[in-house]
């Protein structure tokens, strides 16, 4: 009893009795004044807490940048943009990174989105998807083999995702023929060739 267990709310009984020996202590010169927490003394580390490390950025491992503020803690691109506007966001208003890189901060890689999400998850659906690094759509095709377009993801063998899929529903011995013909490689076998 009197140990801290989570989950348990100390009845007031409790409290009162712990006061009272904190007291009692305090007169006896068992303890200084000042060396535990009294409710000013937690209002005032909290509001020294508060006011601590603002302006300060962290990184987080979904790869989304904060900042922390006076109010909290911010998403850093959503900061950058009403400093930009000069006003709050409203609710429905989303900013989009423009290369896709969430810690890519820089407000000309930021647009804002009035349409909600539907508007921002269409920007991402049209946005066409590089391999790595080098700009490809894929490691060895410029486009999707069968339909020529790069609006949907490579999903292997030098096909879109869309068309793998119609493939897969109608025509599955073409696909079978597709992937005989076309040996899906790792990248690590594709750097050992050069």
């Amino acid at each position: 009893m009197g140990r801290f267990q989570p989950g348990r709310t100390v009845p007031q009984e409790e409290r009162d009795r712990n006061r009272l020996v904190m007291k009692r202590n305090i007169e006896l010169g068992l303890i200084k004044p000042g060396t535990y927490w009294t409710p000013e003394s937690i209002a005032k580390h909290r509001e020294t807490m508060k006011n601590k490390n603002i302006g300060k950025l962290y990184n987080t491992a979904s790869g989304y940048v904060f900042i922390k503020t006076a109010e909290g803690f911010e998403r850093y691109h959503r900061y950058l943009m009403e400093q930009q506007l000069g006003r709050k966001l409203l609710p429905g208003e989303i900013v989009h990174h423009i290369d896709g890189k969430k810690s890519n901060n820089d407000i000309s890689n930021l647009v804002l989105v009035s349409g909600g999400n539907s508007e921002h998850l269409r920007l991402h659906r049209h946005t066409p998807l590089p391999f790595a690094k080098t700009g490809q759509w894929s490691v060895h095709h410029d486009c999707c083999v069968i339909c020529g377009k790069t609006d949907s993801p490579h999903n292997g063998r030098g096909v879109c995702g869309r068309c793998y899929l119609r493939l897969w529903k109608t025509e599955p011995e073409r696909l079978q023929q597709l992937k005989a013909s076309h040996p899906n490689t790792s990248p690590k076998q594709v750097n050992n060739r050069k």
